[in-house]
């Protein structure tokens, strides 16, 4: 008896669990990400989709002495 008991409380805590989990990670998360940030940041979708800009050159390397002074080598 004491057995169904438990296993019924457990049952009842597990689903309790799981609909709390659906609730909040489901709905809350998703009320706090796509409407709220979509009128918090209207101009985030076409920020998101510009490409990023080009990397910026790289200097020459004071550990490598050969780099940036391939021009000279090659000519002599």
């Amino acid at each position: 008896m004491a057995l169904r008991t438990m296993a019924r409380s457990r049952d009842r805590r597990t689903t309790a669990f799981g609909a709390f989990g659906l609730f909040y990670l489901g709905g809350v998360q998703y009320f706090i990400y796509v409407p709220l940030f979509t009128r918090l940041f209207p101009n985030a979708a076409a920020f998101a989709g510009k490409p990023p800009p080009p990397p910026p050159p790289t200097p020459p390397s004071s550990s490598n002495p050969d780099r940036g002074h391939t021009r000279r080598l090659l000519s002599t």
